[in-house]
């Protein structure tokens, strides 16, 4: 789902009330999801995940680079679904 301007900030907060986790790109958002109490899994392209990634989230990055040099080298749409929902099964949460 799609859900780009779809929530203010007050109606973000309550979706963690909800929601088993959260599956969002490098975003304001994703730290706002990652301040519920479930598991937010935050998408990384070029940007510094190590810098970036929402606060106790640390686990949960999915990026190319995820352990690599050189996390610019990285193209979040070279970041296939199938491994996304593979590291979702894995943890139980789908």
């Amino acid at each position: 789902m799609d859900a780009s301007a779809a929530f203010s900030f007050t109606q973000l907060v309550a979706l963690t009330e909800h929601a088993r986790f959260a599956l969002a790109n490098d975003s304001g958002p994703m730290h706002v999801l990652a301040c519920g109490n479930i598991p937010v899994y935050g998408l990384f392209g070029p940007t510094n995940w190590r810098r970036n990634h929402a606060v106790g989230q640390r686990d949960r990055v999915l990026s190319l680079d995820r352990d690599g040099p050189d996390f610019r080298a990285t193209r979040l749409q070279d970041l296939k679904a199938d491994r996304v929902i593979r590291q979702l099964e894995q943890d139980g949460v789908l």
